[in-house]
C-alpha cells in the first residue's frame, strides 16, 4: 500500500514548480503595480497636506495671503520627503509661479481673493488661495507602461481670512 502512494506522488512532484513558474511574472507585475501606486498615493496625500498647510499659514492675515514665497517655503517644508526634493532645495520665482525642488518639481502660486478686487472668496469674504503642483520624477526605480502619462498632482485650497 505504501509503495503505490510513493509511485503516485512521484508523478506530481513537479506540478508546484511549474505552476509557480507560470504565475511568477503575473505576481511580480502585480507587486510592482501596487508598489508604484503606493508612490503616487503618498505623493497625492502629501501635496494635499502641503497645500492645506500653506493655505492655513497664509490665511493668518491679508498681508501673508498674497505671498507666494512664504507659501512656497511652507510647501517645501511639507514635501521634503518626496522624490526630487532635496534637503538643499530652495524656492525661486520663475516669472509666473514659485518653483522648488532639484529640477523644479514643485510649483506654488498664492493669491488673495478679495471682493474689492473683483475676485471674492468662496463665500464672498476675503480668502487666501494656494495652488500646489508636484510633478513626480521620471527616474523612479521602475516605470509601468500604463502609468506613463501625466504624473502631476495639483491641489488648490482656499481658506477664509
Amino acid at each position: 500500500m505504501r509503495v503505490k502512494t510513493m509511485i503516485r506522488d512521484k508523478g506530481r512532484r513537479g506540478n508546484a514548480i511549474v505552476e509557480v513558474t507560470l504565475l511568477m511574472p503575473w505576481i511580480l507585475f502585480l507587486f510592482l503595480g501596487i508598489f508604484n501606486f503606493g508612490f503616487y498615493a503618498y505623493a497625492l496625500i502629501s501635496v494635499e497636506n502641503a497645500a492645506r498647510a500653506a493655505a492655513m499659514y497664509t490665511a493668518g492675515s491679508s498681508a501673508l495671503a498674497g505671498s507666494g514665497q512664504i507659501a512656497c517655503n511652507v510647501v517645501l517644508e511639507e514635501l521634503r520627503s518626496l522624490p526630487g526634493i532635496g534637503a538643499s532645495s530652495m524656492c525661486t520665482f520663475d516669472g509666473s509661479a514659485w518653483t522648488a525642488g532639484a529640477s523644479g518639481h514643485i510649483w506654488v502660486t498664492a493669491r488673495l481673493l478679495d471682493a474689492s478686487a473683483g475676485q471674492p472668496g468662496p463665500d464672498g469674504a476675503s480668502a487666501a488661495e494656494v495652488a500646489v503642483t508636484y510633478r513626480h520624477p521620471d527616474n523612479l526605480l521602475f516605470s509601468l507602461p500604463f502609468l506613463m502619462g501625466n504624473r502631476s498632482f495639483t491641489r488648490v485650497v482656499r481658506m477664509r481670512l
